[in-house]
């Protein structure tokens, strides 16, 4: 049987230069695990494709990058939790990132 078990979410948030595909992120997932039964998941994965976002990064403030975060990626996070409720465990959400992707998550969860 399949038990419905809430997961922890993973944020990835790319660099400038890259897409949500470029490190590969949902081949791998699909090929370490392709079940869709939520107690064999172990995590849930968003790596959401950043490229508008990023151009906004270009030529902001030190201040741009909190603005970004609390208009555009807490609320789409939120959004994402409230659209899988039930699926996801909201005391084990995690965000990372990489370069501009790293600052937004730093910022993301600093304001969270």
């Amino acid at each position: 049987g399949c038990e419905r078990v809430a997961c922890p979410l993973v944020i990835h948030l790319h660099g400038m230069s890259d897409t949500a595909t470029t490190w590969g992120y949902p081949n791998l997932m699909t090929r370490a695990n392709e079940s869709t039964c939520p107690s064999r998941l172990g995590a849930i994965l968003l790596a959401p494709d950043l490229g508008t976002v990023q151009d906004w990064l270009i030529g902001e403030t030190s201040t741009g990058s909190s603005s970004i975060a609390s208009s555009l990626i807490l609320p789409f996070i939120e959004a994402f939790l409230a659209e899988h409720a039930g699926l996801i465990d909201e005391k084990r959400v995690y965000i990372t990132g990489l370069s501009n992707g790293g600052e937004l998550a730093l910022d993301s969860a600093l304001l969270r």
